[in-house]
């Protein structure tokens, strides 16, 4: 339709007066026209209506006009031609009042015309005709025309008002509600516009309808509508994605983030879209639902990774506590970008679950970019150590050091592992690289000065100490350390600070030994820190170190300064205590007081050879034969081979009137070199009594031109020639005399003096007159009788001795009971003897005397890798074994490791303890074995028992009878690693004669899980025969076959699937076959027991075993080989090697295994 405006401007035809006569002639016949139409006034209007030119039309309807007779059509087309001329003015003036044309036929054209001439009013700036055309509108919303609707809805819009132009359309005869819906939303009519949109949607209950009028519903806040128009659209079907796209987010703007989760979580189930898993997710954790929001996540992560997406994973797992899982995301992410706030979080959840490996990665991480703590950075260390060993330790501090040379806590910690790798070079050449700002502190220093200690370098590992800061305020024992260091390197001058700063500290603490020999006494500022000493320990090592300088620089003041600090040890009968108050005596010249205290000496302490040595001077002094007597021979009996005896046993032998054994004790000084200026002057004298004129003068010829500086007189005044002894002759005189002595009446201090002497025919003489029955008067020591009975091979007295006589010494029981072939008795017995006590020169020979006679029964340390090739699994053992309770003892710790081959397990470690004794023949028994073994694993511990006894049928059969519960198992892999046995084994051996041998073993075993599982049982038998060839080196063949059958339990294995998780379903059938059958022949050549402590062959030892094997379940033909050498390195200590190789195994599997080790025999 043409708007008013179109109308103003449309084209009129122009009129051409030709000339005045045409005009005239014009206006003549127009005025006669008039006349004769005046009469039809309607015709006429109607005439101008269709005039070409609106002047003239209204010049002739102007003349037409009546007031007293108004015409609404007169104005009508009046006003109709002012608008053809775009006279707007006249036009609204002729039509006002508009009413009058109401009820008219003129109603609908003259409402038109009036409303179009007021918008061109409006248009052409009119601000009256524009509020004149608003109110006639809005006048005529409840009336309007039917033909005037679509033209006034439009009037309405161009003067901005759709609010009326809505109302103008909503009274058509037939809604539009689409052009309706559109209007209410522009007039701000939202409750109009969502009827409309409805009514729309009933009509074409399409998405975009449906989602049209959601919107409005939104914007009303008429949720609940939305939902049930959400139903409408669900029941007929056509709700897709769009639609619960759209439900989303009116369920958001409605505040009902449930409903948003619910409707997103419709969408992602059937899309595919990452966008729409991620709204899933994010709605859902709105909603409160962290469990639908991870698993959505997870399904976006899974696809695309993005660092936002684990982030948020991360927290959902942490606020759901699942820490594990958590930190599974941590590792994911600080692969992405590791920052230390997301390495510190990491290393929290790590913390919580004890995953000490991830903990440790985390904190490298950390230390590489500097965010830890001193404390932290040990507990870095300690914990890295036990992820993932020594080694790689070793090059992650490496690594740390070089990005942090300053840092003194990784310069030691490195040093620290270098040293549990054993790479002592490496850490001699780090204390290159000490930092130089930071002080050495003790425990750093440790590291480096023992690794300088196994390099052999002391001097640096003392150098290392002397520049450890603020030594007075470290711990005694500590400073302890140091200074034995500095004592090891010969560094007195440091051993001294260390001494004294340890004094300082815990006086306690310091070795009175090391003190007294670091203290020059003779300094006075010295003596005062040994009197400092003294008073703080009451040491009386140190207060016999003052005691000795007092007497030997003639001090009285200080020997009574001791003597009366001794005072406050009266009521100490210790030996150190006696032997200061017996010096003070002696000194005092209190020979009484000397002797009482020298005789509660010997008998609490018989051994104390310092004590016998006093005494026997106290005896000689105080002129006591029989007690001089009584200590001389006891001298003679135990100190024959201490040099030190023979002065006071030389004067003692004069003085009881043994010249012979005076000149023999002479002899061994002189020819040691020992003889002193009073030795030489009473040998003169003992050589003047025998009558050896030559020699006394000699002596004392000698004396007097070499030693004459040397006389000095004693302190009473005067030399004591009752300290010189007799003549001393040859050797061999002295033995003729002795023999010369016995055979014209033999007694016991004749006898023993004669074997002291060093002859080879000593004990041939012996014999010889015992056989004589020369003898047999005489009272012997039970040290001559075992001589004698060792010569004479009377083993029935030598036994009698050993068992029952309480004269004899340790170290001569030990020999007796080796001589009667009691071996494992006599090494215990020497290992009694073996004591700190014992005297040095004995040490050597009881050492020697021991090595001669172990075999197993030896005592030390071995330490054995195995390696389980098949199984992917290696051990490491260490023993400690040694004799005890007429039996040997073992105790081994073991540790296991490795990635075994099996799907049940990813990584294995376990630890053992084992404790083990077996006893010598008891009774029926010939052999006694009980065995204790713990083991933790898996998180559980397990403690196992097994016990063993041989019995000795008769001369060629012997049975063996085993019991064990909860022992180990080498059934299969699995059996290994995650169970134990219970089993009771009997084996009987037959060896009809002395080259053939059979063995039959029988045994009945249950398999258990470490997590009390039934895995099945068995049965077994086994029969072996061997054929010896050769005894030395050993040398049999041997045929072997071996039957087993096996009952597998059907029961679930719940425990262990607990422990391996939902992933892994194990059944008993993994751990053990149904049947085993197989014959074996092979040949076993063997020098010794590889590996055992003990020689019972001469080395090197080895055993070398090929065989060839028949399965009858596989029904195939396998081979196996063992091989093993042990090659002596220092004494009784063995290196070895040991290998075994089958190509199919009891599970038809090839096995390989190989062990190294070393054991030091002690």
């Amino acid at each position: 339709m043409k708007s008013a405006k179109f109308d103003l401007h449309s084209k009129r035809k122009r009129i051409v007066l030709i000339n005045r006569g045409s005009l005239f002639t014009l206006a003549l016949m127009t005025l006669s026209l008039l006349w004769v139409l005046q009469p039809n006034r309607d015709l006429l209007i109607r005439m101008m209506d269709s005039a070409q030119d609106p002047n003239i039309a209204i010049a002739f309807l102007k003349v037409l006009q009546d007031h007293e007779q108004p015409s609404a059509k007169l104005d009508y087309s009046l006003a109709r031609q002012y608008f053809r001329l775009a006279q707007y003015q006249s036009t609204r003036g002729t039509l006002t009042p508009i009413e009058r044309f109401d009820g008219t036929d003129l109603e609908t054209s003259a409402n038109s015309l009036y409303a179009s001439t007021l918008l061109n009013l409006t248009l052409a700036g009119d601000a009256s005709a524009r509020q004149r055309l608003e109110q006639y509108l809005l006048s005529k919303t409840s009336d309007v025309e039917a033909a005037n609707i679509d033209q006034f809805s439009n009037y309405a819009l161009q003067i901005g008002r759709p609010n009326i132009a809505y109302y103008i359309r909503n009274h058509a005869s037939s809604l539009d509600h689409a052009r309706l819906l559109n209007l209410a939303r522009q007039g701000n009519l939202p409750g109009r516009a969502v009827e409309h949109a409805y009514q729309l949607y009933l009509q074409q209950p399409n998405q975009q309808n449906f989602a049209q009028t959601l919107n409005l519903y939104e914007a009303l806040s008429q949720f609940d509508k939305g939902f049930a128009l959400y139903q409408q659209q669900r029941q007929k079907g056509l709700c897709q994605t769009q639609c619960e796209q759209a439900m989303v987010a009116f369920s958001l703007s409605a505040n009902q983030p449930k409903q948003a989760a619910y409707f997103a979580i419709m969408k992602a189930n059937s899309s595919t879209r990452v966008a729409d898993w991620l709204q899933a997710s994010e709605l859902s954790s709105m909603a409160g639902d962290s469990i639908a929001a991870r698993y959505w996540l997870e399904k976006v992560a899974s696809v695309d990774a993005q660092e936002s997406h684990l982030e948020k994973l991360h927290n959902f797992a942490r606020w759901r506590g699942q820490t594990a899982l958590a930190l599974d995301y941590s590792k994911r992410l600080i692969a992405i970008n590791s920052t230390p706030q997301r390495l510190r979080d990491a290393f929290d959840e790590a913390s919580a679950i004890a995953d000490i490996k991830a903990l440790s990665d985390f904190s490298y991480g950390l230390a590489l970019a500097d965010e830890l703590s001193k404390s932290q950075q040990l507990q870095w260390v300690d914990n890295n150590d036990k992820a993932f060993g020594a080694k790689a330790t070793v090059l992650r501090l490496q690594t740390l050091h070089e990005l942090f040379p300053e840092s003194s806590l990784y310069w030691a910690q490195l040093a620290r592992f270098h040293g549990f790798v054993g790479d002592a070079s490496a850490i001699a050449k780090l204390w290159d690289a000490k930092p130089a700002t930071q002080p050495l502190v003790f425990e750093d220093a440790k590291y480096f000065a023992d690794a300088f200690i196994n390099l052999g370098q002391p001097h640096d590992a003392m150098q290392v100490h002397q520049q450890v800061d603020s030594v007075g305020s470290l711990a005694p024992g500590q400073i302890a350390e140091m200074q034995a260091i500095a004592q090891y390197s010969g560094n007195l001058e440091q051993e001294r600070r260390f001494q004294l700063a340890l004094l300082k500290s815990d006086a306690q603490q310091a070795d009175p030994f090391r003190l007294v020999e670091l203290m020059d006494v003779s300094d006075v500022a010295d003596r005062t820190v040994l009197w400092s000493s003294y008073q703080q320990t009451g040491s009386l090592v140190v207060l016999g170190h003052l005691l000795n300088h007092g007497l030997v620089s003639q001090d009285p003041q200080l020997v009574e300064q001791v003597a009366n600090a001794l005072e406050a040890h009266r009521q100490d009968d210790s030996q150190l205590a006696l032997g200061l108050r017996l010096q003070v005596e002696i000194y005092r010249n209190q020979l009484t007081q000397a002797q009482a205290i020298a005789k509660q000496l010997l008998a609490s302490y018989p051994n104390d050879s310092d004590s016998l040595l006093s005494s026997l001077w106290i005896a000689i002094q105080l002129d006591q034969q029989q007690w001089l007597e009584k200590l001389y021979w006891q001298a003679v009996a135990n100190h024959s081979q201490d040099i030190s005896f023979y002065p006071v046993l030389g004067f003692g032998a004069s003085k009881l009137g043994l010249f012979s054994h005076a000149e023999h004790w002479y002899q061994l000084l002189a020819g040691a070199n020992k003889l002193r200026v009073s030795d030489k002057l009473s040998w003169s004298l003992v050589a003047q009594q025998q009558g050896n004129e030559a020699l006394a003068q000699r002596l004392r010829w000698e004396v007097f031109s070499r030693f004459s500086d040397e006389l000095k007189q004693l302190p009473q005044g005067q030399l004591s020639y009752r300290s010189l002894v007799a003549v001393f002759a040859s050797m061999s005189y002295v033995q003729l005399n002795n023999d010369q002595a016995i055979v014209a009446g033999a007694d016991g201090q004749t006898i023993a003096y004669g074997l002291t002497m060093r002859s080879d025919f000593t004990l041939q003489k012996y014999r010889y007159w015992q056989a004589f029955q020369l003898l047999e008067q005489a009272h012997l020591s039970d040290s001559v009788v075992m001589s004698i009975a060792i010569a004479n091979r009377d083993y029935q007295t030598l036994q009698v001795l050993a068992r029952d006589s309480i004269q004899l010494s340790d170290f001569e029981r030990a020999t007796a009971l080796d001589l009667l072939s009691e071996n494992f008795a006599a090494w215990q017995m020497g290992e009694q003897a073996l004591t700190p006590s014992l005297p040095k020169q004995q040490i050597a020979p009881l050492q020697r005397f021991l090595a001669d006679i172990h075999t197993e029964h030896s005592h030390g340390i071995r330490f054995e890798h195995t390696q389980q090739q098949t199984w992917g699994v290696a051990t490491e053992e260490l023993t400690y074994y040694r004799p005890l309770f007429d039996g040997w003892f073992n105790f081994d710790a073991l540790a296991e490791h490795g990635t075994p081959t099996t799907d049940l397990l990813d990584d294995y470690q376990g630890e053992r303890y084992h404790v083990s004794w077996r006893g010598q023949p008891w009774g029926w028994f010939e052999r006694v074995e009980a065995e204790l073994m713990a083991y933790q694993r898996h998180g559980t511990s397990t403690f196992g028992q097994s016990i063993g006894v041989d019995v000795k049928g008769s001369a060629r059969v012997s049975h063996q009878l085993k019991l064990s519960h909860q022992m180990p198992t080498t059934q299969s892999e699995n059996l290994a690693l995650l169970g134990h046995e219970d089993r009771l084994e009997w084996i009987a051996t037959w060896q009809p004669t002395r080259h053939e041998q059979a063995l039959i073993s029988l045994s009945s075993a249950r398999f258990s899980s470490d997590f009390d599982d039934e895995i099945g049982s068995q049965l077994k038998a086994s029969v072996r025969i061997s054929e010896q060839l050769s005894r030395e080196p050993g040398w049999q063949v041997y045929a072997q076959y071996d039957h087993q059958n096996n009952r597998i339990s059907e029961q679930p294995l719940y425990g262990l699937s607990e422990y391996l998780g939902p992933n892994l379903n194990p059944n008993a059938d993994q751990f053990l076959q149904p049947r085993y059958r197989k014959l074996t022949i092979g040949q076993h050549l063997v020098h010794g027991d590889v590996g055992v402590p003990g020689p019972d062959a001469t080395p090197p030892r080895y055993y070398f075993d090929t065989s060839v094997e028949y399965d009858f379940i596989t029904r195939r033909v396998g081979y196996g080989l063992s091989l093993g050498v042990g090659i002596p390195i220092v004494g009784g200590d063995e290196l070895f090697f040991k290998t075994r190789w089958q190509s199919a195994d009891q599970n038809n599997r090839e096995s390989l295994v190989w062990n190294f080790g070393y054991f030091i025999d002690f």
